[in-house]
């Protein structure tokens, strides 16, 4: 098995950046989902809720924050937190920390998505992975919704197009890593991996929601609802959940690289 392609996403919900060599903290990979939009109410805004935001690129490079938007000029501020401003924001039914960033990048957002909106950066105040979902103690994530790395599989995927009957991009999944030479599933019954000099404990199976039906480079959403339409239908004639992809926590960090060998370790193989 080999390392097919690497996402980070910045911003929570928006472009992801394909990498060749991604950093594994702790909290995931290096900046990844430290970002967030928050509404009037200080609620956390995803794709799910505001579908162009997947069209927004957000990159962060040497303490500065870079956006860019087709029809938009784009926009670089300094990404520099005020600690004596931090709020308290909701992600679904978690709350977190916030620190809103400087006006004029909340301005461009709100701008883009046509409503008021505020930018928000973690500054490093992660929260615990929630016990109820498979969380150790000491492990902690951003504002990704359950774990700090989402692993997909292209052989996979294969599957899941056969099923519906044509070719669906990966970004769809909003993976921060694609791997490619396993059995179909497979990775589900997955206990730990390796990559590279790196680690991952194996969190549990990603269950998928509208978001998927998002067309990553239009913000629109698809007529018929797929691919969540034919996932649904596939993991029914396997009487199982509606999930594709698995979760990771880093256990031993370091780099990842493109091409690197994949190992993992079944469940089954320590019965």
């Amino acid at each position: 098995m080999k390392v097919k392609s690497l996402y980070s996403y910045f911003l929570k919900s928006a472009k992801g950046k394909a990498q060749e060599i991604a950093t594994i903290e702790p909290t995931g990979f290096l900046n990844d989902r430290s970002l967030a939009i928050i509404d009037n109410k200080n609620n956390i805004i995803t794709g799910r809720q505001s579908p162009k935001l997947v069209m927004v690129s957000a990159d962060i490079d040497e303490g500065m924050l870079h956006l860019n938007a087709f029809g938009r000029q784009s926009l670089e501020t300094v990404l520099q937190e005020n600690s004596l401003k931090k709020i308290k924001v909701r992600l679904f039914r978690h709350t977190v920390d916030g620190f809103p960033l400087e006006d004029k990048a909340s301005q461009w957002i709100s701008d883009y998505l046509g409503e008021s909106v505020r930018l928000v950066s973690l500054n490093k105040n992660f929260r615990e992975i929630d016990p109820k979902r498979g969380g150790l103690a000491g492990e902690l994530v951003g504002y990704a919704d359950a774990a700090p790395i989402h692993l997909i599989s292209k052989a996979s995927l294969k599957v899941l197009e056969k099923t519906i009957g044509r070719p669906w991009d990966e970004k769809r999944f909003r993976p921060n890593i694609v791997i490619d030479g396993n059995i179909p599933f497979e990775e589900e019954t997955w206990e730990n991996v390796t990559i590279g000099q790196c680690s991952f404990r194996a969190q549990f199976p990603c269950k998928r929601c509208v978001f998927t039906t998002v067309d990553p480079e239009t913000g629109l959403l698809d007529e018929q609802a797929q691919p969540l339409s034919g996932l649904s239908r596939l993991r029914r004639e396997r009487n199982e959940d509606i999930v594709f992809g698995i979760y990771l926590v880093p256990s031993q960090l370091g780099q990842i690289k493109l091409g690197e060998t994949v190992i993992a370790e079944n469940k089954s193989s320590k019965e």
